[in-house]
C-alpha cells in the first residue's frame, strides 16, 4: 500500500503534472497568446519536427535512467542496489520512459486535431505534450548529477 500511495504521491504532486495542469488552465485565458503560439511557433515548423522532440526524449531518458540504475562502478551499482528505497528511483525512471510515450500520443492527436480542425485545445495539448517531455528530461538529467554526486 505504501509503494502504490508514493507512486500516486510523485505522479500527482510532479513538476511534469503541475506545469501541464497550469499550462491546461492559464494558456485559455490568453486567446492572442494561443494565436501567436499558432501562428509563430506550429505553422512556421514542420509538424514532424513536434514529434521527434518526443522520440529524442525517450531515447535519452532511456540511456540516462539505464545509467542511473547501472552505474558503471561495481561499487556504486552494489550500494545502490541495496538502497532500501532503489524502488523509488527504479519507479521514477519508469514514470520517465512512459511520460514521453504519453506525449507522443497526444501530440499525434493535437497533430491531427490540428489539421482537422484548427482548435485552440490541440495547441495547448501539443504545447502541454512538448512541454512535459522537456522537463521530463531535465528532471531526470538533474536526478543524474545528484545521484552521482551521491556516489562519488
Amino acid at each position: 500500500m505504501k509503494k502504490i500511495f508514493d507512486i500516486l504521491r510523485f505522479i500527482f504532486i510532479s513538476p511534469e503534472f503541475l506545469v501541464a495542469i497550469a499550462i491546461y488552465f492559464i494558456l485559455p485565458l490568453y486567446p492572442d497568446l494561443l494565436v501567436f503560439i499558432k501562428t509563430k511557433f506550429i505553422e512556421v515548423y514542420k509538424k514532424e519536427w513536434f514529434l521527434g522532440i518526443m522520440i529524442a526524449s525517450l531515447l535519452y531518458n532511456y540511456k540516462v535512467g539505464e545509467s542511473l540504475l547501472n552505474p558503471k562502478s561495481d561499487d556504486n551499482r552494489k550500494l545502490l542496489k541495496r538502497f532500501p528505497e532503489y524502488w523509488k528511483l527504479k519507479s521514477r525512471i519508469y514514470y520517465s520512459l512512459i511520460l514521453p510515450i504519453i506525449s507522443a500520443c497526444i501530440a499525434i492527436y493535437s497533430l491531427y486535431d490540428l489539421m482537422d480542425k484548427n482548435s485552440s485545445c490541440a495547441i495547448t495539448l501539443l504545447l502541454i505534450a512538448i512541454v512535459v517531455t522537456l522537463i521530463t528530461s531535465i528532471t531526470l538529467a538533474i536526478a543524474n548529477l545528484e545521484l552521482r554526486d551521491i556516489l562519488i
